[in-house]
């Protein structure tokens, strides 16, 4: 078992393994930047383009592995991944 954890683009909201949306930013499309830190340091925040968006989720450690995960639902949309291999564009 785990939790489910996300932010939609579509409404900004924050979802915790339900159907029922927690209002928290604004939304997201192409050409915005994203960055999530989920560490004992940082709690679970959000960043968009460099504005710090605040802590998401209550959660700020689990107990199980995370497996970063993004989904899309439009064709041709892209999504470039960085999971510290390459210096971040903003300093979170």
């Amino acid at each position: 078992g785990g939790a489910i954890l996300w932010l939609s683009g579509d409404d900004g909201k924050t979802y915790s393994g339900a159907g029922i949306g927690t209002v928290y930013g604004p939304t997201f499309g192409m050409g915005d930047i994203l960055a999530q830190d989920f560490s004992d340091v940082g709690g679970n925040l959000f960043t968009k383009n460099g504005v710090w968006l605040g802590k998401a989720f209550k959660t700020t450690t689990v107990e199980t592995p995370l497996f970063p995960t993004v989904g899309i639902h439009s064709n041709g949309n892209v999504v470039k991944v960085n999971l510290g291999t390459n210096k971040f564009v903003f300093d979170i």
